[in-house]
Parts: structure tokens; C-alpha cells; sequence
């Protein structure tokens, strides 16, 4: 089969998974739903051959495509010879990116840890494609120092079609000190981004959780391939601002249901 006929063949396929993958996991989805996206799967499985992924695999570790923690261009004090992810993690990986309807360009995926994850790049994507999408202001207010990392106070006010909506929560960061201010408010970015889109559609969206590998962290390197500088954190980059709160209240501000400790990626 010609590759341009493959490539068309992959697209139809990959965006009916997407689809009922969305449907599967509304909160009132029937069962059938999954029993179709497990069909689909099965489908879209067998058209992301090796051929279409021998097209995708110049994207990887490029700015401009997706990246991951393996790039040979880029070793680290824990992993200081990194070799590339085999070609079905990379496969598996490219799998979850496109069911959860993100593209391989603008860095909106990294491979971490084996797993995908969807960036702020990769949320924005998704919450400015939405049927019916008219607008949407995020905004981050000042962060707050806390033991182990920050408290980002986030806001979101959007509408789609003639229906506005409006999100407010205060995400936690973990700190060390290869982040910089920028790192932490980008991965704060992300974090609230995938709550606007889930507030949005009704739809939780499933991921692992992120390691804690901040040496690693991708979310400030912009198409054009700039990047966070990875330094030290002063106190004085975080203002300390609002009352302060016990240990319990902190652990009940993330409503991600994951279970995780506050500062846990």
C-alpha cells in the first residue's frame, strides 16, 4: 500500500479511536462504549504499522515534533549515556498521544518514564479544538513558598458555544533544585490546563504519574527550541504571600483524585 494511502488509512482510524475514547470515559459512558474503543484500539493498532512509524520517528527529540528523557543529544547526572526508547514503547506511547487527540508537532506529548504525557502545549491543543470553542483566559496569580515546593493559585474563565464556565484551584509544584520559576509555573500551567479541559468536557482524562525527574521537565522548551534554564531556586524567587495553612488543608487542595502526596508530579 502507498504511504499516502497508509497515512489517510491511519488518520480515519486513529480519529474514530479518539472519539470513542472521549465517549468511554464520559461519567455516564455505557459499557458498550469501551467494548467499541477496545475494537478500535485493535484497529488502530494494526494500521500504525511499522512504515507509519518509521515517518513519525524523525519527530522524536526535536522542538519542533515531541520529546522525551532519553535523547542521546541530552545526558543528565542520572542518566548520563541515554539511549533511545525501543520502537514499541515509542509506538505505545505515540498511541496514547493520538487517542487522547493530540498531534506529534509543538511539542504536545513527551515520552517520560515510558509513559505519555500530554504538555500544556498538548492541553491548550485540545481545549482550543473543542466544538464550539469561543474563548478562554487562564491566569496564574502569585505563588506560594511552601515545604517542598509552591502553591500556584490558578483561574480559568472560558465559553463554548453561548455557554460560559469558569474554574478556580490552587496547584501544587514540587521544587528541587534543577527547576527554575519558569519550570514550576509551566508545570503548574499543565496541571490546571488538564482540569479546564476535564471541567470543559466532563471527561477525566487518565495518566501516570508524572516521576519525579525534574532534570527532565519539558514544559517550558518552546517550537523554536528555547528552554527553561535548569538552576537553582532562591526563596527570594517565590513570593511568599496569604495565611498560613496546616499540612492536612494543603493535601485536600489537589482534587485530582490520584492519591499522591501535595508535590508529587
Amino acid at each position: 500500500m502507498a504511504i499516502a494511502l497508509k497515512v489517510d488509512r491511519f488518520e480515519k482510524v486513529a480519529m474514530q479511536a479518539h472519539g470513542l475514547y472521549l465517549q468511554a470515559n464520559a461519567p455516564d459512558a455505557p459499557l458498550s462504549k469501551a467494548i467499541l474503543l477496545a475494537q478500535a484500539m485493535q484497529e488502530f493498532r494494526q494500521a500504525f504499522d511499522d512504515q507509519i512509524l518509521d515517518v513519525i520517528m524523525p519527530m522524536m527529540n526535536q522542538p519542533f515534533g515531541f520529546l522525551t528523557d532519553k535523547d542521546p543529544k541530552k545526558p543528565t547526572k542520572r542518566n548520563p549515556n541515554p539511549q533511545p526508547y525501543p520502537r514499541e514503547v515509542i509506538r505505545d506511547c505515540c498511541m496514547q498521544a493520538c487517542l487522547k487527540g493530540v498531534q506529534y508537532v509543538n511539542n504536545q506529548f513527551n515520552i517520560i518514564a515510558g509513559n505519555c504525557y500530554i504538555t500544556r502545549n498538548g492541553w491548550e491543543y485540545l481545549i482550543k479544538k473543542l466544538p464550539g470553542f469561543k474563548w478562554w483566559k487562564p491566569e496564574q496569580g502569585v505563588p506560594v513558598s511552601k515545604n517542598g515546593g509552591i502553591i500556584v493559585p490558578c483561574s480559568c474563565s472560558w465559553k463554548i458555544n453561548q455557554t460560559a464556565g469558569e474554574l478556580t484551584a490552587e496547584i501544587p509544584v514540587k521544587t528541587d533544585e534543577f527547576i527554575g520559576v519558569d519550570g514550576m509555573l509551566g508545570k503548574a500551567a499543565r496541571k490546571f490546563y488538564k482540569r479546564v479541559f476535564e471541567a470543559m468536557t466532563g471527561v477525566v482524562v487518565h495518566e501516570e504519574p508524572e516521576p519525579n525527574n525534574d532534570e527532565n521537565t519539558f514544559e517550558n522548551e518552546a517550537p523554536q527550541g528555547g528552554k527553561d534554564p535548569k538552576v537553582p531556586v532562591e526563596e527570594s524567587d517565590v513570593r511568599s504571600a496569604g495565611k498560613k495553612e496546616n499540612n492536612q488543608d494543603l493535601e485536600n487542595r489537589d482534587q485530582s483524585g490520584s492519591g499522591d502526596d501535595l508535590f508529587h508530579e
